[in-house]
């Protein structure tokens, strides 16, 4: 079973009312109908990174950009 996910959009709204608002995390989870550990962890990605989403997590693309050299440039043209 997949969790559910939940919009960049709404996440970013976490950070505003905590710090801006000053609701606390049971008042965020009311209004934003979500669950107390994504508060917490929006919450602690925001304060460490200043980020809502992990930006050490692995793409889906995978590996990493390849940028030819000139070398590779002749390799590829014959």
């Amino acid at each position: 079973m997949t969790p559910c996910t939940v919009s960049d959009d709404l996440k970013s709204q976490i950070p505003a009312l905590y710090h801006d608002v000053s609701y606390n995390t049971q008042k965020i989870c009311d209004i934003l109908a979500v669950k107390k550990i994504l508060t917490y962890k929006t919450l602690t990605l925001f304060l460490q990174y200043g980020v809502i989403n992990n930006p050490h997590k692995c793409s889906c693309i995978g590996g990493h950009l390849f940028i030819l050299s000139q070398s590779h440039h002749i390799f590829v043209h014959y």
